[in-house]
């Protein structure tokens, strides 16, 4: 990675209402500053959000600086106004100059994904208050008399507060706002987020963990930037660990930042931080509402929220004093942008916490080749827990040679997979077969030609999904009905699936286990994190008996009754032309089989 220079700092500039040109970089994908003037009179910061003109059309921009162009002022377009929010702080505008040079991107792109626009345009959601005035009513009922004297001195109050406390309905109060005996106020409604008070002992740790632990806190208490690596076995409690490195960023009035690569499926990483903090935690990504998203972005910059847990965009948030951010799952692809600006969040993290002077975490049971090479040349520190907490134990493998087996066609789980199954179900515990294939079958083939279902945008095969009777490309998203016909030779009833997606390994699994209840777990079954918390749910309490999946069961979960794990064509990970295959398919596989035996059953 680039050197980043970390000398920077977050004074604010007031540009001076005499100084009358600024140069504002615009939310749009482009690298100049524009130049604008100043109105008389209006006092603008540097890293102020603005409104200005662009062409016939509004855009927003942040202020970069005094302009030192020398056109004439009368030729330059005047700032509209500056918009209520938080300024933009200096270390992340040098962090927009630098991310935009090492990922070849336009900085305003980069700016772009800072100014979120959805944050930006609902965050004025106001609620309305009341004040008590000089007037008193005519008639003074009993409720009115209530009203009246729940007010204390020069403090604001909604309706709902009001009625509480009075005892009284809403009626009585709209009835004394029409007499003039209360004047209403609107005011922004407040989103309040709740300080986290966890204790600052240490909680039931190993020896390990408690060392491990004892190092984060110590990187966070320097209070300058570090960045240190925990590894761990599957089922460590890594999680653990680097709770009691929030706690001391909490005590020492800082900010944190979560990244998790699935925030959709953390329905589990928020229950454990609730009953370890007492408090939610903030929440950021592409499924919160509009409102939530801009009280956060809000919360974030002003410092009136420690905690945000979040996808990658997270990393974007506009923190007022960001004092530790952790990345958990290091080593997932799924912290990789490819859209856009492209950008590997892990990394793009580390320059973050090199800029802010706040050490980074990053966690992982499979770290990736460049973090285990950056802890080899020392760039990194580095905490390593070799066992599983408590009783639990590492599962054990067992590979099938698949030459060896004469399976019957159609047929996809052997002889003693299927054996295991029985004798985990009969146990009264859970199973789990892992496919990392989406869909019924991976490629349709014309028996009467030979003709393979193609895509025909990329070439790449349709992949068969019959719970939505369609054909879908996975790599540029172009979807069409299912057909029993042959686009090339016509004949009609000669399309045959050729090999299993999750789809049709549930349909094997079902005539075999027909009592057992099966769920499959993948990206188009699991689309909002509510659908992923009734899976989880259902999975946690014994509902769900056999679960059927891609890598997306593999993320982090915590189900103490599972205890069988089958991987289905376990070297499928290994085709391909991805130079980091075999990196992928180990890191993948060790996670996976890492869901088994994590309590007191021993896995499988």
């Amino acid at each position: 990675m680039e050197s980043i220079d970390a000398t920077s700092h977050n004074t604010t500039r007031v540009i001076r209402s005499c100084e009358d040109r600024v140069a504002v970089l615009l939310a749009i994908p482009v690298d100049d500053l524009y130049e604008y003037s100043v109105p008389q009179g209006l006092s603008v910061k540097e890293g102020s959000i603005v409104s200005i003109p662009l062409g016939n059309r509004k855009s927003i921009g942040v202020v970069w600086g005094p302009s030192d162009n020398n056109l004439p002022i009368e030729k330059l377009r005047p700032i509209e106004k500056i918009l209520d929010f938080p300024i933009i702080k200096k270390n992340l505008r040098d962090l927009v100059d630098w991310a935009a040079s090492y990922t070849l991107s336009k900085r305003g792109a980069v700016l772009k994904m800072i100014l979120n626009t959805s944050a930006l345009k609902n965050s004025q959601k106001r609620q309305k208050f009341y004040k008590l005035t000089n007037k008193t009513p005519e008639r003074m009922t009993k409720a009115r008399k209530q009203v009246i004297e729940s007010f204390t001195l020069e403090k604001l109050q909604s309706a709902s507060e009001i009625s509480r406390i009075s005892g009284t309905s809403i009626a009585v109060i709209n009835g004394l706002e029409k007499l003039g005996c209360l004047e209403a106020v609107m005011l922004p409604k407040p989103q309040l987020f709740e300080i986290p008070k966890p204790s600052t002992n240490l909680q039931n740790l190993s020896n390990s963990q408690r060392k491990a632990a004892e190092n984060l806190i110590k990187s966070v208490q320097e209070n300058s930037f570090s960045v240190t690596l925990l590894e761990g076995v599957t089922g460590s409690g890594k999680t653990e660990v680097y709770f009691e490195a929030l706690v001391s960023a909490i005590t020492s009035g800082k900010q944190s930042l979560i990244l998790l690569p699935e925030i959709a499926l953390s329905t589990q990483w928020l229950t454990r931080f609730e009953e370890r903090f007492g408090v939610k935690p903030g929440v950021w990504h592409s499924d919160i509402s509009p409102h939530h998203r801009s009280a956060t972005w809000r919360a974030a910059a002003e410092g009136t929220i420690s905690i945000i847990v979040g996808a990658r965009s997270a990393l974007w948030l506009p923190f007022s004093d960001l004092g530790l951010i952790i990345v958990d799952e290091e080593h997932d692809p799924g912290f990789k942008q490819e859209e856009g600006v492209i950008y590997h969040a892990r990394d793009m993290a580390v320059a973050r916490g090199k800029i802010e002077s706040a050490p980074v975490v990053l966690v992982s049971a499979t770290p990736s080749l460049e973090t285990l090479r950056n802890v080899k040349n020392g760039r990194y520190n580095y905490c390593y827990i070799p066992d599983r907490f408590g009783q639990a134990k590492m599962p054990q493998i067992e590979a099938i040679d698949m030459r060896q087996l004469n399976l019957p066609n159609n047929t996809w789980l052997s002889t003693p997979l299927r054996e295991a199954i029985k004798k985990t179900l009969n146990n009264g515990c859970q199973a789990a077969l892992f496919l990392n294939r989406r869909g019924y079958a991976p490629l349709t083939i014309c028996r009467a030609c030979g003709y393979r279902l193609e895509c025909p945008n990329c070439s790449a095969w349709l992949v068969e999904h019959r719970s939505k009777n369609t054909l879908n490309c996975h790599h540029c998203g172009y979807i069409e009905l299912r057909q029993n016909k042959c686009k090339k030779c016509g004949e009609t009833g000669k399309l045959s699936p050729c090999g299993p997606g999750v789809e049709r390994l549930a349909e094997e699994v079902k005539s075999l286990f027909p009592d057992a209840k099966i769920d499959i777990a993948t990206s188009d079954t699991m689309v909002s994190p509510k659908i992923a918390e009734n899976l989880i749910n259902s999975i946690e309490s014994l509902q769900t008996n056999i679960i059927i999946g891609t890598q997306v069961i593999a993320k982090g979960h915590h189900f103490p009754m599972l205890t069988l794990i089958g991987v289905v064509d376990a070297d499928l990970g290994l085709i391909g032309t991805d130079l980091r295959a075999a990196e992928h398919t180990y890191q993948l596989l060790n996670q996976v089989s890492g869901r088994a035996g994590r309590a007191k059953h021993s896995g499988h």
